[in-house]
C-alpha cells in the first residue's frame, strides 16, 4: 500500500487523497464498497436491538446504502445526520424509518426532521473518510460537522465505537492532529478492519 506522506499541510492532503480516491474505476470502487459492507457484516454491532448512525454516501465515498438495508433487515435502529445549522456547520442524527430521503443543500439525503439522538447513546457510529493515519487520526472535507458532532465525546463515560469507511489509497503516512480531533477506534477498508485507538475484538 503505498501511503500519502507526511504534510503539515491538511488542504494539500486533501486534495491528493480526493484524487487518489477519484482515479479509482467505478468497478474497483464497487468491488470494494461490497468488501467494506461484507467486513461490518461480520461484527454484532448492526444486530438486532443495537443502534448505529450512517452517514449518507455522496460519491466517490463509500456507499452506505448496503448497510442501510442490512440493517433495516436486521432489525437494527439507525439513525442518520441531518443537517440543522448551514451557518455554524451543525448536524443532528435523526432516526431513519425508511422513508424516502430528501436532498439538503448539497443534495445529500438526509431523513424528515424528528427529535436527534445523543450520540452517546449510540453503538456505533459510522463516519465518511477522506483520508486517516496508523493513530486513527481522521481527516474529513474540511467543514467540521462531524467534530462538532462528537465534540462531547472524548470525556463520556459511556461512548459508541467510531468506524470510519475508506479504501485503501486513503491511508496516510501522518496527518497533524488537532486539539479538536476526535480519533477514530478503526477504520473498514477493502483489505479489512484496522483498529487504532480501542483495540477490540468484537
Amino acid at each position: 500500500m503505498n501511503l500519502i506522506p507526511q504534510s503539515p499541510d491538511r488542504r494539500a492532503q486533501r486534495r491528493e487523497l480526493r484524487r487518489l480516491r477519484a482515479a479509482m474505476t467505478a468497478g474497483s470502487r464497487l468491488q470494494a464498497d461490497q468488501r467494506i459492507a461484507r467486513t461490518l457484516a461480520l461484527k454484532p454491532w448492526l444486530g438486532n436491538g443495537r443502534s448505529a448512525a450512517l452517514y449518507v454516501s455522496a460519491s466517490p465515498e463509500v456507499d452506505t446504502a448496503m448497510l442501510r438495508q442490512l440493517c433495516a433487515r436486521r432489525g437494527c435502529t439507525v439513525y442518520l445526520p441531518r443537517i440543522s445549522d448551514y451557518r455554524n456547520h451543525r448536524i443532528v442524527l435523526c432516526r431513519d424509518r425508511g422513508l424516502a430521503l430528501r436532498p439538503n443543500r448539497f443534495g445529500i439525503g438526509e431523513p424528515p426532521a424528528g427529535p436527534a439522538i445523543d450520540p452517546r447513546l449510540l453503538t456505533l457510529i459510522v463516519l465518511p473518510v477522506l483520508g486517516f493515519d496508523a493513530r486513527g487520526t481522521r481527516l474529513g472535507s474540511g467543514a467540521g460537522y462531524y467534530d462538532r458532532l462528537l465534540s462531547g465525546l472524548p470525556r463520556a463515560a459511556r461512548r459508541p465505537r467510531l468506524i470510519g469507511l475508506a479504501y485503501d489509497c486513503q491511508r496516510a503516512a501522518d496527518i497533524p492532529a488537532l486539539d479538536h480531533d476526535v480519533p477514530l477506534d478503526g477504520v473498514i477498508t477493502e483489505s479489512g478492519l484496522h483498529w487504532f485507538v480501542r483495540d477490540r475484538n468484537t
